[in-house]
């Protein structure tokens, strides 16, 4: 999840959460990453993350691995290396 919007980004990956009862995330989750551990966004194993877009400085076809990055804010994704 990408969005300018701090607090957007907390809301909506709870919701996303919430939204899959009865399952449960047993992944990798960070519902605000800070930019010191934005090193997390190639990680190798399944993640739900939201981050600012000025995280992402490398073009997102060149963060590795298959990433689905869904913009709040243009409301658009953007799948790499599908």
């Amino acid at each position: 999840l990408v969005s300018t919007s701090l607090s957007q980004l907390t809301v909506i990956s709870e919701t996303i959460l919430q939204l899959m009862y009865p399952f449960q995330w047993s992944n990798v989750y960070i519902p605000l990453l800070p930019r010191t551990l934005r090193r997390f966004i190639n990680a190798p194993m399944p993640f739900l993350i939201g981050t600012h877009p000025s995280f992402l400085k490398e073009p997102l076809d060149n963060l590795g691995g298959r990433m689905l990055v869904v913009d709040l804010d243009s409301s658009t994704t953007h799948c790499t290396n599908p």
